[in-house]
């Protein structure tokens, strides 16, 4: 399995969680990812560079990849939009080009940002609001995702997550979101548990349909 973004939150605790079963092709630019996430017998294997600008990664077989790459902060999409928007599109648009030249399926990041300020999102007849760049930058993606299910027959998931939570999380990137109580009963969850996704979220899956839950 292809995982970009793995010395980051999620990608980590995924690596951990199949390293051991599973042969991985790790990619991360550690721009925001710390190489020490990942296990110590992983490291030298990681391939330190943005996922858009390897050319050949000299392997014959895909059987999936995990899109976790991103830049994922709104207020620096705000600031940096040209930086932030490039990055984001161009890194998913080469992901959706492996899938498609491997037949390998893609599961990628989305966003709850994509419902803005809406009290109640709908997926069903594609309810969003979109009030950033870093928004339209994950919404654009599942578009992208979709017309490549439709060219290309490339089946993708794509993950709205809400406010995830646990293991190698920045704590401060939470609290700006929930109320420090919530914040302090997940911190003590992660005792237990690796990654926490807190609200109501969806899946689009690109192979037919959407499924909310």
């Amino acid at each position: 399995y292809l995982i970009t973004g793995c010395a980051g939150f999620i990608g980590s605790n995924l690596v951990k969680n199949l390293h051991k079963n599973y042969e991985l092709i790790l990619v991360d630019d550690l721009s925001e990812g710390v190489k020490t996430n990942l296990p110590k017998t992983l490291r030298k294997k990681l391939i330190k560079e943005k996922i858009q600008n390897i050319k050949n990664l000299k392997i014959t077989k895909i059987d999936g990849i995990f899109h976790l790459a991103s830049q994922a902060s709104v207020p620096f999409s705000l600031k940096n939009f040209y930086k932030s928007s490039t990055n984001n599109l161009a890194s998913s648009i080469k992901v959706l080009e492996l899938s498609k030249k491997y037949s390998a399926p893609i599961v990628y990041a989305s966003s709850s940002a994509v419902y803005g300020n809406l009290p109640l999102g709908n997926d069903e007849i594609n309810k969003f609001l979109i009030s950033s760049p870093y928004a339209q930058d994950k919404l654009t993606i599942e578009h992208y995702a979709k017309i490549s299910f439709e060219i290309f027959k490339t089946p993708s998931v794509g993950l709205r997550l809400f406010n995830v939570y646990g293991i190698r999380s920045e704590r401060s990137e939470i609290t700006n979101n929930i109320m420090d109580v919530g914040s302090n009963a997940c911190h003590s969850a992660c005792d237990h548990y690796a990654i926490w996704n807190m609200g109501v979220g969806s899946i689009v899956d690109h192979n037919s349909i959407t499924s909310r839950y």
